[in-house]
């Protein structure tokens, strides 16, 4: 094989979709995990998952009680920047659980986890 040429070599990004929120006032961009923000996911899960008393796997409700610290860099305001950080999402569940849920749906689809991986993990 040559090497590739710099113009060569495909342009990469990470998902995005705009997701109405009411409960906010108005839409914030979801971004997709990256590689490395994914595995960190996937560990703090499990780990959240075994210290609730659970299996290996990745529960249902290892992943919620996960969500603001995937949620916190991932959805953004108008201006680029985080909407809030962990804590904030944590004190907005609170009362828009659906909300986090729903949020969590398009940002774990952005991020390559497929219905039929999403419910073999639950």
């Amino acid at each position: 094989m040559k090497p590739l040429k710099r113009e060569q070599i495909p342009q990469v990004k990470r998902p995005t979709e705009e997701v109405d929120v009411p409960e906010l006032g108005g839409s914030v961009t979801v971004v997709g995990m990256g590689y490395s923000d994914r595995a960190m996911f996937v560990q703090a899960v499990r780990r959240a998952g075994l210290e609730s008393g659970g299996d290996e796997g990745m529960t249902i409700g290892a992943v919620l009680a996960m969500a603001p610290v995937a949620l916190a860099p991932c959805v953004l305001a108008a201006d680029g920047q985080p909407v809030y950080d962990s804590e904030g999402w944590q004190t907005f569940g609170v009362d828009h659980r659906g909300v986090i849920e729903r949020l969590m749906g398009v940002l774990m689809r952005l991020s390559g986890w497929s219905e039929e991986e999403a419910r073999k993990n639950s």
